[in-house]
């Protein structure tokens, strides 16, 4: 199995090139899984099309209600918007953003109605 595809370490330097082919050996002896390549837990480990998706809808109702509170000089909606779309930031699972979403607008619905 060839890592050039996985890992886009093929060029530079000779240390580099070495770490490759330590790489490549595990794996073909079977002592290194594929889950444990370099990377595969990194910054976006973790992340599946439906978090993706969810933090796309999420984050650009926050910044419509970040732009409609920027435009009508309202509090509730400015924070609101900032604060839905830091929760895409920071939520790693769909389900638990979308909670925390929904309660970031009832928050700023009950705060522009009632204040």
């Amino acid at each position: 199995m060839n890592l050039a595809c996985f890992w886009p370490m093929t060029t530079g330097n000779l240390q580099s090139k070495f770490a490759l082919r330590t790489i490549n050996v595990a794996l073909l002896r079977g002592q290194m899984d594929t889950d444990q390549l370099p990377g595969s837990a990194g910054l976006f480990a973790g992340f599946t099309s439906a978090t993706l998706f969810a933090a796309l809808i999420w984050g650009s109702i926050g910044l419509g209600f970040f732009i409609y509170g920027k435009k009508q000089k309202s509090f509730a909606p400015l924070l609101g918007g900032l604060a839905l779309m830091g929760i895409t930031y920071f939520i790693g699972s769909a389900l638990w953003m979308s909670i925390a979403a929904v309660a970031i607008i009832a928050g700023v619905w009950f705060w522009s109605r009632y204040n």
